[in-house]
């Protein structure tokens, strides 16, 4: 499909934007696009770059084979520079040599009101008068996922690093012995200031624990599709570009993908039926990473050997459980 012919520039509107990617929610008419975004490749220079159709490559074989289940539907359309240049941009540029986007279906359709609650973490709630949910949405980067044998892992590390205020720890999730306390953790960034807020904590806080009690769910299955099973995809022990292998940038796509958990309240069709939510997961960002970026990766592993050991008071142990005698 070639976007351009069915839509003008004027009616894609800015809604986001990451390190590589922007996107574009359709405000125009045409049925086909109403519940669309667009998600365009920002500038980059040739050598850090991943052209669309690669991308979208990557997407079809790789990906759908591994986590067909959790791919948001994803159609490769054409654009042209002109269209390019006429996007709206917000401090950033676009690729304007690219040939192709990503129009995807928008989980965000509609009226949301949004809390971010750390750095890749978000909480979405649409309501539906008078008070009622009628969904709750999280969209979070998971990061690394692992068993950690360290006092933390590498997402806490990382985070301490940076100087960050410490919000949940995703490896939490994994655990049956700890998912209540990530959860609690997790909730207790969400803001109290009204009642439909207040509404949905109560709500997540059973919501979240039965799905993550679910041995199929979207964390473990990243986890798993994470784990290296070759130590010489280790990034230490990685020498050069040439050493990196497709499992292991397989693995670092994974380790940096987002992940929409949606919770949509369902309306019983017979009388007898009780209330309740169906779950769904989606998978997003998954990008093909560079082998050039492998110095950034053993860079950054080599800053947080002091952290991954260390004691730090305002950060409690990661799966400290597992770890107590």
């Amino acid at each position: 499909m070639d976007i351009t012919q069915i839509s003008n520039p004027s009616e894609w509107r800015f809604v986001a934007r990451g390190n590589a990617n922007a996107v574009y929610q359709y405000n125009g008419l045409k049925k086909q696009l109403k519940r669309k975004v667009l998600r365009m490749r920002i500038k980059k220079s040739l050598e850090q770059y991943v052209p669309t159709l690669e991308l979208y490559n990557f997407l079809s074989v790789k990906c759908e084979q591994k986590l067909q289940k959790y791919i948001l539907e994803t159609e490769l359309v054409k654009v042209t520079p002109r269209f390019i240049s006429e996007l709206e941009t917000q401090g950033f540029e676009l690729m304007a040599s690219e040939h192709f986007a990503f129009l995807m279906d928008n989980i965000l359709y509609g009226e949301f009101d949004t809390f971010e609650l750390s750095k890749n973490c978000k909480l979405h709630l649409q309501e539906s008068p008078p008070c009622e949910l009628k969904s709750i949405i999280l969209e979070l980067k998971p990061k690394w996922l692992y068993d950690c044998k360290t006092n933390y892992c590498r997402n806490c590390s990382l985070n301490q690093y940076r100087n960050l205020e410490r919000h949940f720890c995703p490896l939490d999730f994994l655990k049956v012995n700890s998912i209540g306390k990530g959860i609690n953790d997790f909730l207790s960034k969400v803001p109290k200031n009204s009642k439909i807020v207040d509404i949905a904590s109560n709500e997540l806080r059973g919501l979240l624990g039965a799905y993550l009690a679910r041995l199929d769910n979207v964390f473990q299955t990243i986890k798993v599709l994470q784990e290296i099973k070759d130590t010489n995809d280790i990034i230490c022990n990685v020498k050069c570009k040439d050493d990196i292998s497709d499992d292991l940038l397989f693995a670092m796509t994974l380790r940096d993908v987002g992940v929409f958990l949606i919770f949509t309240k369902f309306i019983p069709e017979e009388k007898n039926e009780t209330l309740g939510y169906t779950v769904t997961a989606h998978v997003y960002d998954l990008d093909l990473k560079l082998r050039e970026k492998y110095e950034y990766w053993k860079a950054t592993d080599l800053l947080l050997e002091d952290y991954y050991n260390a004691c730090n008071k305002q950060w409690s142990i990661c799966n400290a459980d597992e770890y107590l005698d």
